[in-house]
């Protein structure tokens, strides 16, 4: 899992991950990668959940979390690889090998390669909006 002390699997962040459509199919197609999924709206993760594991999440869900430095990451029941973040993207501070965006509205694609560079991870960024001028 994601907090194990052994050496851990090779992960791959989507941030602004939304509901998954990214996420998920890369957990499926790369079974031995953990897929983590950032999001800051709750109910875009939930939903997520809610489609691959087939049941309504709530928050009393607590046997599927697993703990990621400060915050909680939610494994999927599922698809064994895959996790929500439930947070900002500069609030994410698991170690990764590659940061994943598509869709990062405005100042997210910033942030999203700035997590990359620190953490000195690869990135595939496709930012969809440069804001209003």
């Amino acid at each position: 899992g994601v907090s194990s002390d052994s050496p851990r699997a090779f992960r791959i962040v989507d941030f602004a991950g939304g509901t998954g459509h990214l996420a998920v199919p890369l957990a499926l197609l790369l079974p031995d990668c953990e897929v983590v999924c950032v999001d800051l709206k709750k109910r875009s993760l939930d939903l997520m959940h809610s489609r691959v594991d087939g049941v309504v999440v709530s928050e009393s869900v607590v046997d599927h979390k697993v703990h990621c430095q400060s915050s909680t990451l939610r494994k999927s029941k599922r698809i064994p690889n895959l996790y929500s973040y439930h947070g900002t993207i500069q609030s994410y501070e698991s170690d990764f090998d590659i940061g994943v965006s598509l869709h990062a509205c405005g100042e997210a694609s910033d942030w999203v390669l700035r997590k990359c560079l620190e953490r000195r991870a690869s990135w595939v960024v496709c930012s969809c909006c440069c804001g209003k001028l």
